[in-house]
């Protein structure tokens, strides 16, 4: 799977299994206005309101509030905080109940008060979830997107694969589970993720309205995250990117170590979005709340567990080995491998490290591209000062991937 982008971050095209389909894109909003034979129309405030025979319907304040899609008509109310709270489809109503901190708790059958589904949390990320009388254990990956469920005797009963925007392939043996990337819940009735603030469209990898902050999510209103799903989140529907400039204007919040420190982590390459915001946010409680750092710092030391050490690898088996030990066509950068004309990257640099590196290139639309031999793709990007150049096949499969401005291993 191979995708083509415009400066804006605006998807142009999308190859899968050899077959192409083009992105038409008016560049005055950058509204997606064709998608292959496929015509889409917007209303005044940049809502989408019709794609090819499908008609979506929004209130005052740009929510949706129906859809009809493949002829069929779905409905939804919200609530004074935007969360959607019933779904009206084919004469039964289901009713969304949150939490405190704004997650999905509970589903019930409005007419009846029976309970569909239950679900528990920790840190925003879902850790378990109930069904017809079954508790099933939530398995997420790096961003907080659910993987697979397992059954109290550890069988897996539910498990997905996603394209990198998030279109999932569902294999189940029972539960019906909605849960998408963070924030995002699957409606089966439009193929869109209700995403609260907006909706989200994993087939373009965009949403279908405006970022209600405007240009402070980024220049492409439409983009999901900065056009960078692996090592972004938006579970709100609200991208915000982090502002270092406040760091100049603000120094009395924390101690010259604390600020260092925070810089380091924003502004690490190999960091997760996840660290990124929770170092970012105490920095900022930091500056409204003093005093209260310390006692921040050990909430986030405990999140922290289960993140600091969580990697992304996109490239299959064969393809990690080729990179990292090397095999009879070449590669072996791992330090220390000492494979003869071949760069090895830093010592300090784990295996996971170097694969999430190479998958984080890959996927980036803003990197350097060129084309390469074979119909390959030849994608470079500094990253704590190493220039790593990753190979991809046409389809966007991995390759290979290397540091370039490093000695090479004597011949």
């Amino acid at each position: 799977m191979g995708y083509g982008y415009d400066a804006t971050g605006n998807r142009t095209s999308i190859t899968t299994d050899g077959l192409s389909q083009s992105y038409t894109i008016n560049y005055m909003n950058n509204w997606l206005v064709k998608t292959g034979q496929t015509s889409r129309s917007y209303d005044a405030n940049g809502n989408l309101t019709k794609q090819g025979a499908d008609t979506f319907t929004y209130d005052s304040q740009n929510r949706l509030v129906a859809a009809t899609v493949a002829g069929v008509t779905a409905a939804y109310t919200y609530n004074h905080l935007d969360q959607r709270v019933t779904k009206t489809l084919n004469g039964q109503t289901r009713l969304l109940i949150y939490g405190l901190a704004g997650n999905l708790i509970e589903e019930l059958d409005a007419a009846t008060g029976d309970v569909l589904a239950e679900y528990i949390w920790l840190d925003g990320t879902p850790l378990s979830f109930a069904q017809s009388g079954q508790t099933y254990q939530v398995h997420v990956d790096h961003l907080g997107t659910p993987k697979a469920l397992t059954d109290a005797s550890g069988q897996v009963v539910w498990k997905a694969s996603y394209s990198p925007f998030g279109k999932a392939s569902i294999t189940t043996q029972g539960p019906t589970f909605n849960l998408r990337f963070p924030g995002q819940y699957y409606d089966a009735e439009t193929g869109l993720h209700y995403n609260w603030r907006r909706y989200y469209d994993p087939n373009t990898g965009r949403y279908i309205t405006s970022d209600p902050i405007g240009l402070a999510g980024g220049i492409n209103t439409y983009a999901y995250a900065l056009s960078n799903p692996i090592g972004n989140a938006d579970p709100t529907g609200e991208f915000v990117p982090l502002l270092l400039g406040a760091y100049v204007a603000i120094d009395f919040a924390l101690s010259a170590w604390d600020a260092y420190d925070t810089f380091k982590t924003i502004t690490s390459d190999c960091a997760t979005s996840r660290e990124k915001w929770i170092s970012g946010g105490l920095f900022a409680a930091g500056i409204i709340l003093p005093g209260n750092y310390k006692a921040l710092g050990n909430v986030a030391e405990r999140a922290f567990k289960n993140t600091a050490d969580d990697f992304v690898d996109l490239a299959s088996s064969q393809r990690r080995k080729h990179i990292l030990d090397g095999d009879a066509t070449g590669g072996g950068h791992r330090a220390g491998t000492g494979k003869p004309g071949k760069s090895e990257f830093p010592q300090s640099w784990s295996d996971e490290k170097i694969m999430h590196v190479i998958s984080d290139i890959a996927t980036d639309p803003n990197v350097s591209r060129k084309a390469g031999r074979g119909g390959r793709t030849i994608a470079e990007a500094v990253k704590e000062g190493i220039n790593v150049r990753v190979i991809q096949e046409s389809n966007g499969d991995i390759v290979s991937g290397f540091p370039t401005n490093v000695p090479r291993n004597p011949k």
